[in-house]
């Protein structure tokens, strides 16, 4: 009897000892699970953290003005999102409004051209315009206005805090908002903003000093009519001080 109790209790044994191997088992089946997962999420998301930065970067460096101060036309902002999720979200959300920022500076070079405010002065528009320039006149202040209000919408894109606040109404996590406002502003993207901002606040100026200078130009001659004279292509002044005062007029030219 003895001995048959003795097999019962080692058949009970291996029962537990199978029972605790498969719970063991199942343990690190679902250890290994969680850490896959973990491993995985960590993989994505900074795969897409990466290629996020890399599209960042390659828009940044994107050259909205040329070392003269000129609008470069070529410039083009690669519209195509790389990413998934949240992380697309940020990425369109940057490219738009950048995209949207070159855009506005392309429209705004086109306003008008060097031919045009040469042609305000040209001896072809005093003949027709003088000696009063109602037309000229107006036709300054319209585009003097109009670039200085590109200039100003331009200015206020690149405004840090209107930049940032960009993914605000966006439906995604604050991490995705913070992440943005992280790339938005880091240290290149930080020297591209102040400079073009310094660009564009030297263009204002450059475009406050062009029509000032053609307005003086008019203004002289509108309200001297009766000391000059257009014989061909020439004016001709009957006075020597109102010819010296046009020519130091003349000879102001912006920048020189």
């Amino acid at each position: 009897m003895k001995e048959e109790k003795d097999e019962k209790v080692e058949v009970k044994e291996n029962k537990n000892k199978k029972s605790n191997k498969g719970i063991i088992i199942g343990i690190i089946v679902v250890v290994a699970i969680i850490a896959i997962a973990v491993i995985g999420f960590f993989a994505y998301h900074g795969q897409q953290v990466a290629l996020l930065t890399t599209e960042t970067q390659k828009v940044v460096a994107t050259k909205i003005v040329n070392d003269d101060g000129t609008i470069n036309n070529d410039a083009q902002i690669d519209m195509g999102i790389k990413t998934k999720g949240g992380y697309a979200v940020v990425e369109e959300t940057l490219k738009n409004y950048l995209n949207e920022t070159l855009t506005l500076a392309k429209e705004a070079e086109n306003i008008y051209d060097e031919e045009t405010l040469e042609n305000i002065v040209s001896i072809e528009n005093i003949k027709n315009d003088g000696p009063d320039f109602i037309e000229t006149k107006a036709k300054i202040a319209e585009m003097k206005k109009t670039g200085e209000e590109y200039i100003d919408k331009f200015i206020e894109l690149c405004n840090e805090e209107k930049l940032l606040s960009a993914i605000d109404d966006k439906s995604v996590s604050d991490y995705y908002k913070e992440l943005y406002k992280q790339l938005a502003t880091d240290e290149q993207a930080g020297k591209e903003l102040n400079d073009t901002l310094t660009d564009l606040e030297n263009a204002k100026t450059t475009i406050s000093e062009s029509f000032d200078y053609l307005n003086n130009i008019v203004n002289f001659l509108s309200e001297n009519k009766s000391s000059w004279i257009l014989k061909g292509k020439q004016i001709m002044f009957y006075d020597q001080a109102k010819l010296n005062e046009y020519n130091k007029l003349v000879l102001a030219v912006p920048g020189k």
